[in-house]
């Protein structure tokens, strides 16, 4: 009885020291790879004016919602339990989510490894889904800017609109985002190489429970470059 209480003892500082000196430098780095993530930056779209300097279309802050499957299968993995939830927070029929990307029979694998789940979602639903993104797995929330036009019955014709990427635009340009947004038609459209501005990164430090408690810049979003029109969007109004 001595021998095996004493053999156990052996066995358990032995692998104690191993793991501290053989392996402690492979864990920490790991460790490290862990606690820091990327996470992309959205730049604000350019301003456009007309004719006289009024402005016709700029931008508004927003927040948006992405889900990203390698750190849903991180959590709980519980996929029904998931679009349940929201559900529920977005006030939206469980169908709304298989029309987005989610597997209608609720299976794992047929889960694409990114969803864009929502955008312009109020600072109340913000601050509440914050308190719960440690139980819902797989969601993050993204910021962003919204497009506003000034006066869009006035010269919605000319300007056009902005819409998330399609799944035919991700074919196109496919360092694309889902949550990116891209002009659809008008001058939105036709400039929206210049409009759309260039992405950054920032660096994100995470708790042992993957909830961000610090990031710092490595790459500045730039801004879209402003374009002027020959409009004259009092007269046009």
């Amino acid at each position: 009885f001595l021998l095996f209480i004493c053999g156990g003892i052996f066995y358990l500082v032995s692998r104690a020291v191993w793991l501290e000196l053989g392996e402690g430098e492979n864990f920490f780095s790991k460790s490290q790879e862990n606690r820091f993530l990327v996470r992309n930056i959205f730049p604000a779209r350019g301003v456009i004016y007309d004719r006289s300097g009024e402005i016709l279309v700029d931008n508004v802050p927003s927040f948006g919602m992405l889900f990203e499957k390698n750190e849903f299968l991180k959590g709980d993995r519980d996929l029904t339990t998931l679009i349940g939830a929201l559900s529920s927070f977005l006030e939206k029929p469980p169908e709304y989510f298989f029309e987005i990307g989610f597997p209608a029979d609720y299976k794992i694998e047929n889960l694409p490894a990114r969803i864009f789940v929502a955008e312009d979602l109020s600072i109340d639903k913000i601050v509440s889904l914050t308190a719960r993104l440690e139980e819902l797995s797989g969601l993050k929330i993204f910021e962003g800017y919204r497009r506003r036009y000034k006066n869009p019955y006035a010269s919605s014709h000319v300007l056009g609109f902005v819409g998330k990427v399609s799944a035919e635009d991700l074919k196109k340009f496919p360092e694309f985002k889902p949550e990116d947004s891209i002009g659809k038609s008008g001058i939105e459209a036709f400039y929206d190489k210049i409009l759309r501005g260039v992405g950054g990164k920032k660096i994100v430090e995470v708790d042992s429970r993957g909830l961000e408690t610090s990031f710092r810049f490595t790459e500045k979003p730039q801004v879209g470059l402003a374009i002027t029109l020959n409009l004259d969007g009092g007269l046009q109004k």
